[in-house]
């Protein structure tokens, strides 16, 4: 049960005390909203360990991410020993790719500590696929087609009740995009991930959507001789996001979320 309580003073004639009410009411309902959310996150995180929820820090209440929502069922039938040291290869190539947009150096040092003893120590042996992901000759190759802009933000979806985190933005021979570094051949599932992200509430995400810029899947594939694939483009941002909003309603009907 939720009180709120308010101390009205004269002044304040009957409709104005009727509107102050419902405004009372109103909050009541959301804090019970968001202890009944809370309650069943918990529930999903105990059950589904592998489930992130972020919390937003305009109104608190914690939203699922995009690759939760598109890949939930793909992990589920990963253990989580492995989804730990596939998580942790993906963490530290995009580490250094975000120290080489900013620095140009290509360096281990910048991988996070649990990171690499998991990659070093895990059951998978992946630190020794990391030399088989070839991002710099990647950019020899490509590179001039390529910007890079700001990136690995977290934003949010109000509407659609996600949220998540984009690779980059930036231009590719120059048209706007958003990038997506994948450690495996491209696939058509990641244009619905770039999708959500392109619909997410940031302006430099509806711009580069209004200015129908392109989705741009950088495959940076290890069992590739070469370390890497071609650029994978994709213009039908719509499609893709009504093809996402499937797989949104999917989870929310599966989780109550």
């Amino acid at each position: 049960m939720f009180v709120v309580k308010e101390t009205i003073s004269g002044g304040m004639t009957d409709e104005e005390r009727i509107i102050r009410q419902k405004t009372l009411y109103a909050q009541c309902e959301t804090l019970f909203t968001n202890i009944r959310e809370s309650i069943k996150l918990e529930e999903l995180q105990e059950t589904y360990k592998n489930l992130r929820f972020t919390a937003n820090p305009e109104n608190g209440r914690k939203y699922p991410h995009v690759t939760d929502i598109l890949y939930w069922d793909a992990e589920f039938y990963i253990s989580d020993t492995e989804l730990s040291q596939y998580g942790a290869r993906g963490s530290a190539i995009h580490a250094m790719i975000e120290n080489w947009i900013v620095t140009k150096q290509w360096d281990e040092k910048v991988i996070n500590k649990r990171d690499l003893i998991l990659l070093k120590t895990g059951s998978l042996r992946l630190y020794d696929t990391l030399d088989h992901i070839n991002f710099l000759g990647f950019m020899e190759k490509y590179g001039k087609d390529i910007t890079f802009g700001e990136g690995e933000y977290l934003a949010f979806n109000h509407r659609h009740f996600y949220c998540g985190s984009p690779d980059r933005e930036g231009t590719y021979q120059g048209r706007p995009a958003l990038f997506d570094f994948k450690t495996r051949e491209a696939k058509a599932d990641d244009f619905k991930q770039i999708a959500m992200y392109l619909n997410l509430d940031k302006p430099n995400l509806f711009n580069i959507k209004e200015s129908k810029g392109i989705m741009v899947v950088i495959p940076l594939n290890p069992d590739n001789k070469s370390g890497f694939g071609k650029p994978v483009i994709e213009e039908n941002i719509e499609k893709h996001f009504n093809l996402a909003l499937r797989d949104r309603k999917d989870f929310k009907d599966k989780f109550g979320i």
